[in-house]
């Protein structure tokens, strides 16, 4: 439930912020747009009136999609989904867990320093918040890899990786 959750809280920021721009404003052209660039971006919107909106968004959606890693891990370790047999794969998860956290900084400090007023450092923590989700996914398929071949092996088998 936490996922949809997070899911169904970024879907709203997304369209109070696509709806206000058009409807709102009627397609205005913020500061913080390139010259000759039509549509305006997330950041756009979100570094004007809506910034309060895109910051708590952002932030309620990273915390939760991090809980969401945490709560996996707290069920498997409780064995009500498949646990963790190895050191490699409690790895992968804490790797997991780190780069998620990583990403969810990289995705709160972008929206504070907006596009219009800090652009460099909002691009650099827009490279930080996608690099670290991007990580987070590399591992967690990485340890669900790992779970699956360990579950298809025959009993009394082990992994020598």
């Amino acid at each position: 439930m936490i996922p949809v959750f997070s899911s169904l809280v970024w879907l709203g920021m997304l369209l109070g912020l696509l709806l206000h721009w058009i409807v709102g404003t009627h397609r205005r052209v913020y500061p913080s747009m390139n010259e000759g660039q039509k549509i305006a971006y997330i950041s756009d919107v979100g570094a004007q009136e809506l910034k309060p909106l895109f910051i708590a968004g952002s932030a309620v959606v990273t915390v939760t999609l991090d809980l969401a890693f945490v709560a996996e891990r707290w069920l498997r370790h409780r064995g009500r989904l498949v646990r963790n047999s190895s050191i490699g794969e409690r790895t992968l998860v804490a790797l997991t867990i780190v780069f998620a956290i990583i990403g969810t900084c990289g995705l709160i400090l972008l929206s504070i320093l907006d596009t219009w007023r800090h652009p460099r450092l909002h691009d650099i923590f827009l490279l930080l918040f996608i690099a670290g989700y991007l990580l987070s996914a590399v591992f967690i398929c990485w340890e669900y890899q790992r779970l699956g071949i360990s579950e298809s092996l025959p009993p009394g088998a082990s992994l020598l990786a």
